[in-house]
């Protein structure tokens, strides 16, 4: 009996890793500007996230790198929770707050010219963090896309 236990054990551990199909990262969809302050600016990047699976996968949180023309302008972290419903693919908004010391550093002037031009390149580089039904996993991203500045 109790190995008969172990065998179904064993056989639903591995068939649950069987049915986990990753999390796809999509095209990077724009960039709003949320916030303009003196000493920092807040943004949101759209990102598009595709859930396969057939049941509710959760996003625990991602560490990320945001660089846009090529120059790195913030590192996000997030332990927030992002619900996937089951085979979805929607588009969901990253919070990035960018600091700088005065209006003239060249990180305020890099934004200030990509608002004006209304396009960016825009470069998405870390890992998130995804929960699923049995297991947690990690999922490398590196997403560059050319995106529109929204309103």
């Amino acid at each position: 009996m109790k190995k008969i236990f172990s065998v179904i054990f064993i056989t639903i551990l591995f068939s649950s890793c069987n049915i986990y199909k990753p999390v796809e990262i999509g095209e990077l969809e724009g960039i709003k500007l949320d916030k303009l302050l003196i000493n920092k600016v807040e943004i949101i990047v759209f990102v598009q996230v595709k859930n396969p699976n057939f049941y509710e996968i959760k996003i625990t949180g991602y560490d990320l790198d945001i660089i846009l023309n090529e120059q790195k302008i913030s590192s996000i972290s997030s332990k927030n929770i992002i619900s996937l419903p089951s085979n979805s693919d929607k588009v969901y908004g990253l919070p990035v707050e960018v600091e700088f010391k005065n209006m003239f550093s060249s990180t305020a002037l890099l934004l200030f010219d990509v608002l004006k031009n209304k396009e960016a390149e825009v470069l998405i580089d870390g890992e998130i963090y995804v929960e699923t039904l049995l297991v947690n996993k990690t999922k490398k991203i590196n997403k560059k896309s050319k995106v529109k500045i929204l309103k």
